[in-house]
C-alpha cells in the first residue's frame, strides 16, 4: 500500500459491530455492518446478523434492538468470517470505525476463536480524529453526528445506521483536518491508526532515525501534528518515554515531549 497517497484515494470501508456486551473476552458479535466508499460514493456493502452463540441480555437488546429470535437462524461468526475478511481485505482498503479499538478488539477476539489470523489491515479511529478536528460537548457517535450536521434518517445503534453516521462524521473531520495540512494516508494512520503490525511497520523508520539521533547526539527536524495543525521544529531528542498505551519522545529536557504517533517526519538537521 502506498502510504504517501492521499487518504481520499483509498477504498474506505466504514465498519461497525453490534455485540452482546462490552467485553470481547466474555461477549460476542451479533451484527456486522461494513460499507465501502470511494470519494463519498457507496461502492459495496456487507451487513449481516451473526448468531453470537450466547444470550443477548435484555439491557443490551434495549440499546440495539437485536433479539435472540433475530439471530437464531443467523450464521455463527466462524461461518461468515472468511466472507467478511474477503470484503475487508480488498486492495487499497482502509478500515474506518468510530472508536476503532472496540470494534477491532471484538473482531480480533472472534477471529482468534475461529482459529484465524487477526486483522492486519490499515485501521483508522474516526473518534480519535474527531477529537482533534472539533471541540464538541461529548464525543458519542450520536452527539458528533448531530453537532456536525450529519443526517441520521434512522435510529442509531444498528450496525448499518452507525456505519453511515460514522461515514458522515468522517468526511466532516477529513475536511477540517485537511485544512490543517493532514492529507497523506500515512500521516492519518500515524495519528489515528490501530496499533497493529501495519501501524508498527509505519513507525519503524521514524523510530530508528530518532534512536540514532539520541545515540549520536544530533538534532532532528521534526514535523509533527498538533490540534493547531502541522508544525516543524529543530529539536534535540534525548530519549523515549512509555506511558500506558503511548510512547513519547523527549526533547531537550524532560519537560518537552511529543507522542511518537504525532511525529510524522524526522530527519537529521544539517550540521
Amino acid at each position: 500500500m502506498d502510504f504517501a497517497q492521499e487518504i481520499t484515494a483509498c477504498s474506505l470501508v466504514f465498519l461497525d459491530l453490534e455485540t452482546t456486551g462490552l467485553n470481547p473476552g466474555g461477549h460476542a458479535v451479533c451484527e456486522v455492518g461494513a460499507v465501502r466508499m470511494n470519494r463519498q460514493k457507496i461502492q459495496d456493502e456487507y451487513c449481516r446478523l451473526v448468531n453470537p452463540g450466547r444470550n443477548i441480555p435484555h439491557e443490551v437488546y434495549s440499546i440495539h434492538g437485536i433479539s435472540n429470535d433475530d439471530v437464531r437462524g443467523a450464521p455463527a461468526f466462524w461461518e461468515m468470517a472468511g466472507e467478511m475478511m474477503d470484503f475487508l481485505s480488498q486492495p487499497n482498503t482502509v478500515i474506518c470505525a468510530y472508536n476503532a479499538p472496540f470494534d477491532i478488539s471484538f473482531i480480533d477476539e472472534e477471529l482468534n476463536r475461529a482459529g484465524m489470523r487477526q486483522v492486519e489491515l490499515p485501521v483508522l479511529d474516526v473518534l480519535a480524529a474527531c477529537r482533534d478536528a472539533f471541540q464538541l460537548p461529548r464525543y458519542s457517535l450520536k452527539i458528533a453526528a448531530q453537532s456536525l450536521g450529519v443526517e441520521c434518517r434512522q435510529k442509531l445503534h444498528r450496525a448499518r445506521q452507525d456505519v453511515m453516521a460514522t461515514a458522515g462524521v468522517f468526511w466532516r473531520v477529513h475536511d477540517a483536518l485537511r485544512e490543517k495540512g493532514l492529507i497523506k494516508l500515512g500521516d492519518w494512520l500515524s495519528l489515528y491508526g490501530w496499533p497493529n503490525g501495519v501501524w508498527r511497520r509505519l513507525q519503524e523508520e521514524k523510530t530508528a532515525t530518532i534512536q540514532d539521533a539520541i545515540e549520536e547526539q544530533f538534532a532532528l527536524r521534526i514535523k509533527y501534528f498538533s490540534r493547531h495543525g502541522l508544525r516543524e521544529e529543530d529539536l534535540m531528542p534525548t530519549g523515549f518515554l512509555s506511558r500506558t498505551k503511548n510512547q513519547y519522545v523527549l526533547f531537550g529536557t524532560k519537560d518537552r515531549r511529543i507522542r511518537l504517533g504525532r511525529i510524522l517526519r524526522a530527519q537529521a538537521v544539517p550540521r
